[in-house]
């Protein structure tokens, strides 16, 4: 009854649970039946958990400066986790020329970090994202490196009692405003 409510989404094949192919995202309760050489049956109930495979591999943060090292957090929509994420150079989104970078950076947990002597430039790297059930996503990503603010410089540093903006701030260097 109960415990088998969601026998119609699985079969079984030899000693192998399957799941149907039409069957959606969810937990589903199953009761599976033994019966052994001498005729003796035994059941039990078991909840199965159906989950929607790994995509959309995406980056918090695709911008880093040369005095950071992280550059941003991996997120993920559906899959199992707990997650792996790893540079790859060869998959359904990663090939050689859209990971031509990945040597430039490594991951750190589910944080992309930009290694000391990773310089200036925009960078082609490439991540994938296993799930607990060994299912991958994969995404490309643009990285820019640049060089931090060299100065931030005041318009004004004189004001009056009658005045209520100083002056306005400006930054040297190559940057991002943030």
């Amino acid at each position: 009854a109960a415990n088998s409510a969601g026998n119609r989404y699985f079969s079984i094949t030899g000693n192998g649970l399957k799941r149907n192919s039409g069957t959606p995202t969810g937990e589903y309760s199953v009761c599976a039946q033994v019966t052994d050489a001498e005729n003796q049956v035994t059941q039990k109930a078991f909840t199965i958990t159906v989950t929607a495979a790994p995509s959309e591999l995406s980056l918090s943060r695709k911008t880093v400066s040369t005095d950071q090292t992280d550059v941003g957090d991996f997120g993920i929509t559906n899959g199992q986790s707990p997650f792996t994420f790893s540079l790859q150079t060869s998959g359904e989104a990663c090939t050689t020329g859209n990971g031509q970078d990945n040597g430039a950076f490594e991951i750190d947990g589910s944080t992309l970090q930009r290694l000391s002597a990773t310089g200036n430039g925009t960078y082609a790297i490439c991540a994938q994202a296993t799930d607990a059930n060994g299912l991958t996503t994969q995404a490309a990503f643009s990285i820019i490196v640049t060089a931090p603010p060299s100065d931030i410089t005041l318009s004004n540093s004189d004001v009056s009692t009658a005045q209520v903006i100083v002056g306005t701030y400006a930054l040297g260097g190559p940057h991002f405003m943030s």
